[in-house]
Order: structure tokens, then C-alpha cells, then sequence
């Protein structure tokens, strides 16, 4: 359908809707373009009462002294505006409006999202962002970089919590440490030149951890004392893994040495001339949108 016969459509249904007749009826005489100018006419009728309508002038005098200003300045009969330039107008003002409140809202859901913290109603949407972030990015080195970055990031939520006095649920003290331990198997899997700045990551991102973590030790209750030390532990660990194998690369296992069991996460090594070294690590926590 040319563009000008869709504007004449559309003014038509916009006409005969007014008129009284329903939307289901009209658009059966349009069962090609049913669906498209269904959802027009849905966005406009939704945002129409947005609008603040101006009322008239008493007596229209300035509307007819405007008309009469108009025709001398062009020098012909005023003519009467029609429906089929109207139509369109005001689509496109819904239209506009309606994808400034889409962008609006997005970008107010995105920050409060960011900023949220575990308990909070858009938490959950955080780490389907966070999903998102992983499933665009294909390459060891930079999925361990991720996995890293949101190490960060759980420490701080932490870090709120405390400081907001807000209770700190179990599974909360465990991600600063779980995100880490994803991160091990990519840099397994990383191009060998990535390796030593990754593992480097891993010591000083682990050992501010636990800085982090002991100075807050102190002021938390005794119930929440075995979460943390639990967390702490894995933290040690991590650390002392990320310095041995900086000193001796040959440590790192292979990928089909590397195994993992839902009922006890072990990240295991293939025998080598020096002892295994092995890792008790705790359930990796299920992300928002993905199967456990």
C-alpha cells in the first residue's frame, strides 16, 4: 500500500471509529493491513488522552481572523483542512510520544537496576544484564574478565547491605567468591598470553576481598559469622591457587581435566610430578534466565 493511500486509510477508520463504530468492524474491511493498523490505532487511542486539548477563542474570532490573514497572504480561498492531513499528524505526535516514554522508562529501569541490591525488586534484572553481557561474549579471556568484574560488584552489594544494616542472606556472602571460581575454568580455557594478567587479577581482586571482608567481621552478628568465614575460606584459597599457578603455569589443568559435579563442585587437576591441588567449592549459584 503507497504511502499516501495508507495516510487516506487511516484517516478513513480514524473517521468511522469517532463516528461510533468499533475497531473490530472497520479494520474487516482492511484484512491485509488488519494487523499493522491494529497497532496504530491502539497507540494512538492509548496516548490520546495525554493530551491537553487547547479549547477554542469565544467566537472563534481569533481562529477566523487568522483564516482571513492566511487567505490574503496566499492570496487564494482559505481552504478547510482535511481529515487525511490530520490523521497522520496525529499519529505521529503518539508516535513520538510514545517512544520518548519507551526510552524514558528504559533508561530510569536500567539505572535503578544497576544501583539495586540483593532483595530489591529489580535485583533479579541486574543479573539477567549481567546474563546478557555473558552470552555476547564468546572469548575465555573476556569471559573471565566479566566474571571478574561481577566479583567486584557482589562485594560491593555486600558492602551496602552491611552499611545499610540490611540483613545479608546466605547465598549473598558466597557470590563475591562463586564468581570468582567461574572465572578459574576460562582463564583455564584463555589464550596463554591472557593468563598471567587474569590469574593476576585473581590475586588482587581476592586479597582486597578479604581485606573487605575482615574489617567488617567485627560488627556482624554471630549467625552471619560462619557465612563469611565460609566465604573467607574460598576467598584463601582462590588466592593461594591464582599464586602458585602464577609461579608454575603447569599447574593449570587442561580443559578435559577440569570437573565439575552438581552434588560436589570440585575443581580437580590431572596428576602431574608435583601434588594435585584441588578445590572444595560451593554450588555456583543459578543466574536469572538460565536452567541450574
Amino acid at each position: 500500500m503507497r504511502r499516501h493511500r495508507f495516510d487516506e486509510v487511516l484517516d478513513q477508520i480514524l473517521a468511522r471509529v469517532e463516528a461510533g463504530e468499533s475497531v473490530d468492524e472497520v479494520l474487516c474491511d482492511y484484512p491485509e493491513q488488519a494487523a499493522e493498523l491494529r497497532g496504530l490505532l491502539k497507540a494512538y487511542f492509548a496516548l490520546t488522552p495525554l493530551r491537553e486539548p487547547v479549547p477554542p477563542p469565544p467566537g472563534r474570532l481569533v481562529t477566523g481572523r487568522r483564516r482571513l490573514l492566511r487567505e490574503a497572504r496566499l492570496g487564494q480561498p482559505a481552504r478547510r483542512e482535511t481529515g487525511r492531513l490530520r490523521a497522520p499528524l496525529r499519529l505521529r505526535w503518539a508516535f513520538a510520544v510514545a517512544a520518548a516514554l519507551t526510552l524514558v522508562l528504559c533508561l530510569t529501569t536500567g539505572v535503578a537496576a544497576a544501583q539495586s541490591l540483593p532483595g530489591d525488586l529489580l535485583y533479579p534484572l541486574k543479573l539477567t544484564a549481567e546474563n546478557v553481557q555473558l552470552a555476547l561474549v564468546s572469548q575465555p579471556g573476556d569471559r573471565a574478565n566479566l566474571h571478574l568484574d561481577f566479583a567486584a560488584r557482589r562485594l560491593d552489594e555486600v558492602l551496602r547491605l552491611v552499611e545499610c544494616e540490611r540483613a545479608v542472606a546466605q547465598e549473598d556472602w558466597g557470590r563475591p567468591a562463586q564468581e570468582v571460581q567461574a572465572a578459574l575454568p576460562e582463564i583455564v580455557q584463555a589464550e596463554p598470553e591472557e593468563v598471567p594478567r587474569l590469574l593476576q587479577r585473581v590475586i588482587e581482586l581476592t586479597e582486597a576481598q578479604q581485606v573487605a571482608l575482615r574489617e567488617i567481621r567485627l560488627a556482624l552478628p554471630q549467625p552471619q559469622l560462619l557465612h563469611l568465614d565460609g566465604t573467607l575460606k574460598l576467598l584463601e584459597q582462590q588466592h593461594e591457587f591464582a599464586l602458585q599457578a602464577m609461579e608454575r603455569p603447569e599447574l593449570l589443568p587442561q580443559p578435559e581435566f577440569l570437573h565439575l559435579t552438581p552434588t560436589m563442585p570440585l575443581l580437580q587437576f590431572a596428576p602431574t610430578p608435583t601434588p594435585a591441588v584441588e578445590f572444595l567449592v560451593p554450588p555456583t549459584p543459578t543466574r536469572v534466565g538460565e536452567s541450574p
